[in-house]
């Protein structure tokens, strides 16, 4: 019978290495057992496993480092563990077949037969994901090694066996292109999403080996970047289209959508001004550009009539972010400090509602 369940110490060390550990205290066999033995409640156990840190991570070293002793408490506490470890998920490909396996023997046992639903939040490689996730609440997905031909066969593909009601957060990095395809697509697959952010641009600020201009060429010929005025005529047409495909997202409160709305010729304009400068590396982006900056007000004003189309669209939205050359305060850059900041540098533009209005923070 559990007896006591306290941490190893109330005071730890400041600078202490220790993993935590909870200690399970069996009844003395001696005990007088017409007494009744005191019990702690699941529901409080519960709560307590909360506190630590679970969750499955390959550069995490002390997963598994305080659950043996208290999963083999009693198979009330194997469940328990269970539960809270599997409830993150942030796995390579070496660590996901192993992880896979374990699971599934789980769902076997519960007769899951709907997906498993003890995952909470994944981060983990598209190929792995093959299986159903319905009881998912976070999930991010990274399209680095995807290019424009192949985004739309996988998400054709990765969305029905990621569909949830339950889905409230959705975050797409480095996409080749966001366009009126694959909006629908979230929109009829997550339905119930409160915080979408998608994101095109970090393909631009990623760290890479080389940093010259014609290494970074390459890199924008293989996205979509800034879709006016090749993908749309002009701004308006943009954001009617992106409207209409986000509409059936009827929580959604916060929209990130990392796409420049410059004409897409700023970028290589900008690449010939460094040229003309004898710059063989990218040392500037058109934030820093003299040339660039009058166009400053322009695209400014693009940001400001897209967020408009979007916000009268979507009624519950409260947050609307743009990718931009032109921002006005740090907290606004891709990067934590400018000294860390990469060579082509961007930022958000910022809109919010405020009562029948919106502002740009």
């Amino acid at each position: 019978m559990l007896r006591t369940l306290s941490r190893t110490s109330s005071k730890p060390k400041r600078f202490s290495t220790r993993v935590p550990t909870l200690y399970i205290v069996a009844s003395d066999g001696n005990i007088d057992h017409k007494r009744p033995s005191p019990r702690i409640p699941l529901e409080l156990i519960e709560h307590v496993l909360s506190f630590l840190p679970w969750g499955i991570c390959t550069r995490s070293t002390l997963s598994f480092a305080f659950t043996s002793g208290f999963a083999l408490a009693s198979r009330t506490f194997r469940e328990m563990v269970f539960k809270a470890f599997f409830r993150s998920i942030s796995l390579q490909d070496a660590c996901w077949k192993r992880t896979l396996k374990i699971v599934s023997i789980a769902q076997d046992r519960t007769h899951d037969t709907i997906g498993f639903t003890l995952i909470r939040s994944i981060y983990a490689p598209l190929s792995s994901m093959k299986i159903n996730f319905h009881g998912l609440r976070h999930l991010r997905l990274n399209f680095e090694q995807e290019g424009l031909q192949t985004q739309h066969p996988i998400c054709q593909r990765l969305f029905p066996n990621l569909a949830s009601s339950k889905l409230s957060c959705l975050v797409i990095d480095m996409l080749p292109r966001i366009d009126r395809t694959l909006l629908s697509s979230i929109s009829k697959s997550f339905p119930c999403l409160e915080s979408l952010k998608l994101s095109v641009t970090g393909r631009l600020t990623i760290e890479r080996a080389c940093f010259c201009w014609c290494c970074f060429e390459d890199v924008l010929e293989c996205c979509c970047h800034s879709p006016i005025p090749d993908g749309h005529g002009d701004v308006e047409l943009l954001a009617k289209t992106y409207a209409t495909a986000l509409q059936p997202l009827c929580d959604l409160i916060e929209l990130q959508l990392g796409v420049l709305l410059s004409e897409e010729r700023m970028i290589y304009q900008h690449m010939v001004h460094s040229n003309e400068q004898d710059n063989d590396s990218i040392v500037t982006s058109p934030y820093d550009c003299t040339v660039c900056g009058n166009s400053k007000h322009e695209v400014r004003s693009r940001e400001g009539v897209a967020s408009k189309i979007i916000f009268q669209s979507l009624p519950n939205l409260r947050q609307m972010k743009w990718s931009t050359f032109f921002f006005d305060h740090p907290s606004q850059v891709t990067s934590a400090s400018e000294m860390e900041r990469p060579p082509f540098w961007l930022g958000w533009a910022i809109f919010e509602r405020r009562n029948e209005s919106f502002v740009r923070l």
